[in-house]
């Protein structure tokens, strides 16, 4: 087949959201080496592989540069009777900027060079034979190639740039041309004619492909939002100015697509971007907790008043917890009971695709109810139970999120005693983040709670078990039962749970100890590290540290 062959399909401006839709939006010469750009994580702008870049004719025979004023600018870009795939320049890594570096020089013969005098003009319109074009856009009026429309636009075009890599770019680039997409590009083109053959097309722009290499995806600040469960519209807002923020500082690492407002960042960036908003979160509980806690306090009173605050801030998050028990008895269903339910599995229809919800309820469907099957179905039964209830907590709880503590304002007994202890050393407050197992209607699970220093003794924080109490999951206890207690008395507020303890926190428990009452090399056995007035200010702050 050859290019004269491939008809221009405009229907196809498309986004490219998956390797498949490369087959219905690109056209067949340039389809395999935009999947082998797509799999690299190789962002594109544009490509072109038809009819019209050999003839440049319409349907009825004429040129197109004269008969659609909307090719003007494609005229200055690409030339004459070339196949193009256009790059996102400042989302290549830099490793493959150095690839197309290296490219630019092979390609691109001396004589084929012409060095233009900038500002560019309309007159410099590109005729040359290059085949790796670096080129700066002209993005403010997407429809007027041509026309210097603000003082900004003409910095872009003579301000040499003081960046390095900004100077290498400028180096290569030869005219400004419009495009709404991105801001900076590499055109890589081929001379094509009507006779040319789509297999050469193909062979040529796949051997360039190739030549790059793989780099981290990018994803939009939408996607973002969109697959994280802990963050809601209100959240929206101050994600995109983290995201601005973060573009503006860091010169093109994050990259900022024009026609869409779509802000392109890393997986580490995303990263960098979710602390940033967490913290600014955690910042805004400590900030309201320095206005409550004062010197002239002791420490169990500023214990108290965190305490306080998360009980009071912060929820449960039951849909977790009973997830979490859910699974558990699917777990042990599956370990006692696989042959049996492997049979079952068989007969539903589409069962990888389904919930574990919607899993259970086929299962219980079959299972016979007799004496034989009782354990498997009271089993099933039970995760089902479990999934329901879960599924209805969030219905019941319209802002609940997953996630973050500080972001989400729910969360498990991990959440909370992590926090707890992040929220005590920004006070300098010993504590430590401890866990084990505690039954919960009847299941042994996980749990976490929180060891502290008061008047040089352990005692104990848990403020998940305090939040049970006063939301009345636990009808015979008040928060307080779970504040500032020894063990005695933890067990007594726990009336039969279990509670154990792991051993790297039975070893937390006893650094604590030695902290507390480190041994006295002059003899008098352990001294105290603090006195009758409760004053640290003579002890340095690794001292005080328990990480």
């Amino acid at each position: 087949m050859k290019i004269k062959d491939i008809k221009r399909d405009k229907s196809n401006y498309k986004t490219i959201k998956s390797e498949s839709d490369i087959d219905e939006i690109i056209e067949l010469p340039l389809r395999k080496p935009m999947k082998e750009l797509y799999r690299k994580n190789i962002i594109t702008v544009m490509s072109s592989a038809n009819e019209i870049n050999a003839k440049w004719l319409d349907e009825d025979g004429n040129n197109m540069y004269e008969s659609k004023k909307d090719f003007g600018a494609v005229k200055f870009s690409y030339g004459d009777g070339f196949a193009y795939i256009i790059l996102d320049y400042d989302s290549l890594s830099e490793e493959n900027k150095a690839i197309m570096a290296e490219l630019y020089d092979e390609l691109n013969p001396d004589e084929t060079k012409p060095t233009y005098e900038k500002p560019m003009t309309a007159d410099q319109s590109y005729k040359g034979n290059k085949k790796v074009i670096y080129a700066i856009h002209q993005i403010e009026k997407p429809f007027h190639a041509w026309e210097i429309d603000s003082e900004e636009t003409y910095k872009l075009l003579t301000d040499e740039p003081k960046d390095i890599n900004e100077k290498d770019f400028w180096r290569r680039s030869d005219f400004v041309y419009t495009t709404p997409y991105t801001e900076r590009s590499i055109i890589i083109r081929y001379p094509v004619t009507e006779e040319t053959e789509v297999e050469e097309i193909e062979e040529y722009f796949s051997g360039i492909c190739s030549k790059l290499k793989e780099q981290e995806r990018r994803i939009t600040i939408e996607e973002v939002i969109q697959n994280e469960a802990q963050f809601i519209d209100r959240d929206k807002t101050r994600l995109y100015e983290i995201t601005r923020n973060l573009y503006a500082k860091q010169n093109r690492t994050v990259i900022y697509q024009p026609y869409t407002g779509h802000l392109l960042i890393t997986e580490k960036e995303k990263k960098e971007i979710i602390a940033k908003h967490i913290k600014e979160a955690k910042d805004f509980a400590v900030g309201i907790l320095k206005e409550r806690i004062t010197d002239n306090m002791t420490d169990e009173q500023k214990y108290k008043i965190i305490f306080d605050y998360f009980i009071n801030t912060y929820k449960y998050d039951y849909s977790t917890l009973d997830t979490e028990k859910a699974l558990d008895y699917f777990r042990t269903a599956f370990s006692k009971y696989r042959n049996v339910l492997r049979k079952y599995i068989e007969n539903i229809d589409n069962y990888n695709n389904m919930s574990n919800y919607e899993r259970a309820q086929k299962i219980i469907e079959q299972i016979p109810r007799d004496d034989e099957n009782k354990e498997l179905l009271d089993l099933m039964e039970n995760a089902q139970k479990y999934y329901s209830s879960a599924q209805q907590f969030k219905n019941n709880n319209r802002n609940y999120r997953c996630g973050n503590l500080f972001a989400t304002r729910y969360g498990v007994c991990q959440n909370f005693s992590t926090a707890f202890k992040e929220i005590c050393d920004e006070f300098k407050l010993p504590c430590e983040s401890i866990g084990g197992h505690i039954l919960s209607d009847g299941i042994n699970v996980g749990h976490a709670w929180n060891a502290i220093a008061v008047d040089d003794e352990i005692r104990f924080i848990d403020i998940s078990s305090a939040i049970h109490s006063k939301d009345g999951t636990y009808v015979n206890n008040k928060p307080e039962d779970f504040f500032n207690v020894n063990l005695q008395q933890l067990e007594m507020a726990d009336n039969g749970k279990n509670r154990t303890l792991t051993d790297e926190s039975k070893e937390k428990i006893e650094q604590m100890k030695r902290k507390l009452h480190p041994f006295n090399p002059n003899g008098g056995g352990n001294m105290s590290i603090r006195n009758s007035t409760n004053d640290t200010q003579n002890l340095d702050d690794d001292e005080l540290s328990l990480d």
